[in-house]
């Protein structure tokens, strides 16, 4: 079932390849597979063509931080509230704060 919903993502992505749904949709495959490497590639995509993509800050965070990669995990995680507040959406970026919380302490 992975395999197919990966193989349509990607032929979507022909399609439209700036699309910023399908790419971070086809990040999520790649990290439900446990490809962890695509996963982090296909996710800097995404800040490519959408550099306040919240939920992105939140993926990058999280992997790095699993990754033991601390450092990254931190700075992903310190612009994704940064993006969060801009957008008064105080509830993200709480979760945000949450999660970072746990890797400083």
């Amino acid at each position: 079932m992975q395999n197919n919903r990966l193989t349509k993502l990607k032929e979507m992505l022909q399609e439209t390849p700036n699309d910023i749904f399908l790419n971070y949709a086809l990040a999520m495959e790649y990290k439900g597979l446990s490809q962890t490497d695509k996963t982090i590639e296909q996710l800097n995509k995404v800040l490519l063509l959408d550099e306040n993509h919240v939920p992105t800050f939140y993926q990058l965070g999280v992997l790095w931080s699993e990754c033991n990669e601390n450092d990254k995990a931190i700075m992903f995680l310190e612009k994704g509230i940064e993006i969060a507040k801009q957008q008064k959406d105080l509830k993200t970026a709480n979760e945000f704060r949450a999660l970072l919380d746990e890797l400083l302490y």
